[in-house]
């Protein structure tokens, strides 16, 4: 092979090999370029999320009414009042009254709380550690056995006081006008409103006025005082006032019906009357449930005065 020869195969072999060369580091430039603009799908995680477990430390809390005196109701979903028996399951959120001369004993886990008459109160939360019920007004028992590390709170509804005690035996009593005792029968609790927490022991009550802190706890009274302005009277309406006062922190009610009593323990109240003879009866009513009763006898006569004699008319 001449010289010649030799030396334009070397230099057709070189452009090649420069033309691949050039050709491959283009071709890389444009694959990272399309790269950049459309970066690939990030690769799901296919796995699994392991389920979460159910709370252990919730207990299946039992809430049932084991006991009914009298017209008990629960509020329905519909907003109407339905009639409560005994063994009924309750869920929580029920709300239930006791109506005149009514009671009922609600089981709520290891604790029973008792509703007087003319009760009402809401079965709340029920937590792994905590039994809860709101006392809107009225009067209720609570009765805490010990064990299972729980508590039972029973919380003024409409405002921060709350009563609670992991083992024992105390009342609270609701007023409408918004005041509330709440005294020891057996062990000690801890009543807290207005950022101000008393314990009070067996034996003990405190009163916590509408938007105040507790009292420092004293002796439950050994006597219950009731005065009647008035124990007789004749009318000649269908209706009388009855007045009359009572402890500061009583409660009460006038031929079944719950009254206000003031700040000074006076109370009146209106009450509609037959014709002839009335007996109205009054009772109070102490946190402890010691009740005390008068009666007001009032007689109704519309017929007015007979007139004797005729009218002379003018000529």
């Amino acid at each position: 092979m001449s010289r010649k020869v030799a030396i334009a195969i070397a230099a057709t072999l070189g452009i090649v090999l420069l033309a691949a060369i050039v050709d491959r580091v283009f071709l890389r430039r444009a694959d990272q370029k399309q790269a950049k603009q459309n970066p690939p799908a990030p690769v799901k995680n296919t796995t699994m999320p392991t389920p979460t477990p159910p709370d252990a430390s919730v207990p299946n809390v039992k809430r049932v009414v084991t006991k009914v005196t009298g017209k008990v109701e629960r509020l329905g979903s519909d907003g109407n009042w339905q009639p409560l028996a005994e063994g009924s399951a309750l869920n929580a959120n029920d709300r239930i009254r006791t109506k005149g001369g009514a009671r009922a004993v609600l089981t709520v886990d290891n604790s029973q709380v008792v509703l007087d008459e003319n009760t009402n109160v809401t079965v709340s939360g029920i937590a792994a550690a905590v039994s809860e019920v709101r006392l809107k007004f009225g009067r209720v028992t609570a009765d805490m056995k010990s064990g299972k590390g729980r508590r039972l709170l029973i919380k003024r509804e409409g405002s921060d006081l709350v009563a609670t005690t992991p083992a024992g035996r105390f009342s609270m009593l609701a007023t409408k006008r918004g005041d509330t005792v709440v005294a020891s029968d057996e062990g000690s609790v801890e009543v807290t409103a207005n950022k101000k927490t008393v314990t009070v022991n067996q034996g003990e009550q405190t009163t916590v006025a509408k938007g105040k802190a507790p009292t420092a706890p004293q002796k439950i009274p050994t006597s219950l005082f009731l005065k009647l302005y008035r124990s007789y009277a004749k009318s000649r309406v269908k209706r009388h006032v009855v007045r009359g006062k009572t402890l500061p922190f009583a409660r009460i009610t006038v031929n079944g019906i719950p009254v206000r009593v003031s700040s000074t323990g006076e109370f009146s109240h209106i009450v509609a009357l037959k014709e002839g003879y009335n007996e109205v009866k009054v009772t109070t009513q102490m946190v402890t449930g010691r009740t005390k009763s008068g009666r007001v006898s009032v007689s109704v006569d519309t017929s007015g005065p007979k007139v004797k004699g005729g009218v002379e008319w003018g000529k």
